[in-house]
């Protein structure tokens, strides 16, 4: 009975230290830690062992902080950061900026999780900020990528590149390649990027707000296949939302385009084009134009492509 009972507790005690959170922290980076396979210095690799992380202390590195070689990986932040050494960009542009100057990107990652491929592979970070990088904040190439209430600033990629992943009550400042790049993206926002603010398939109850023009390529706030619910501040330049699928019940105010209809549909939206050459919704579909309400100010056109009339308000009258 004593040996049964001696047994039962030795598999609870080894079951609740399998779950505890395995600790990464500042000596990790001086020392490493066998136990992962990490080897001294930058970047904390994990290679092998514990699946599931918390940060004890901010690490500031010049390189890579974490590289990620396992299928399956959890990480809480703890409210702690990651800080890399990439130089400050600027912003050029009157009265307002429209252009953002970055330093060349590099591939020096926040987090990098390599694609080790299998069914279970899947990669989980929260709860932190991460800036000043030279390449992407995350760069996840893993099948599942799912990322939750993080701020990225100051990267000089992209602040969250995860590809088919999930973005939700994420943050992306100033980062020089774009905010969010993810397969879904959710409550989240973008301000002040380069290039693109907020690019998914489905993008919903999510802002972006003056994206700038950055390496000579043009500013698009939103890009998407289906839109619902964003919010979407635009400079003068560039354009609010690229959609190639459906934009619904949405605000997108300013942008030389305030919606690009390149396909598929703009449904119960208001938009706002501000300025001589402006245009508030071009469509290369006229029948896919209903609902939407658009004012023109200073000299801009409501729409271009020819849509259905009758089919929305202009300026307070139907158009």
């Amino acid at each position: 009975m004593k040996k049964r009972l001696a047994i039962a507790i030795a598999l609870c005690s080894a079951q609740a230290f399998a779950q505890a959170p395995y600790e990464l922290n500042a000596q990790t980076v001086m020392m490493g830690d066998p136990n992962i396979g990490d080897n001294p210095g930058e970047p904390i690799t994990i290679n092998y062992g514990p699946r599931n992380f918390i940060l004890g202390s901010d690490l500031q590195v010049a390189g890579t902080a974490i590289e990620v070689n396992v299928p399956s990986f959890e990480l809480d932040m703890n409210g702690y950061a990651l800080i890399g050494g990439a130089g400050a960009c600027t912003t050029s542009g009157a009265p307002q900026p429209t252009i953002l100057n970055c330093p060349a990107a590099t591939t020096e990652h926040g987090i990098s999780v390599s694609d080790i491929g299998g069914s279970t592979e899947r990669a989980v970070v929260k709860n932190g900020r991460i800036s000043r990088f030279r390449g992407d904040g995350i760069r996840c190439q893993s099948r599942r990528c799912e990322v939750e209430d993080v701020i990225v600033s100051k990267n000089l990629g992209v602040g969250l590149n995860l590809g088919a992943g999930e973005a939700r009550d994420v943050r992306a400042i100033e980062n020089g390649d774009g905010g969010i790049l993810a397969r879904y993206i959710a409550d989240s926002g973008a301000e002040s990027n380069g290039r693109r603010g907020l690019a998914g398939s489905i993008v919903v109850d999510s802002s972006s707000e003056t994206t700038l023009t950055a390496d000579s390529l043009p500013a698009v706030g939103v890009v998407g296949t289906q839109l619902n619910g964003v919010w979407v501040s635009q400079a003068t330049v560039g354009t609010g939302a690229i959609v190639a699928g459906q934009i619904v019940d949405s605000t997108v105010i300013g942008g030389a385009v305030g919606i690009n209809v390149f396909s598929g549909s703009a449904f119960g939206n208001s938009v706002q084009a501000i300025g001589a050459g402006a245009i508030g919704i071009v469509t290369t579909s006229p029948n896919a134009v209903r609902q939407n309400v658009i004012t023109a100010i200073g000299g801009a056109t409501s729409m271009s492509g020819n849509p259905i009339a009758g089919q929305n308000i202009c300026n307070g009258v139907s158009c």
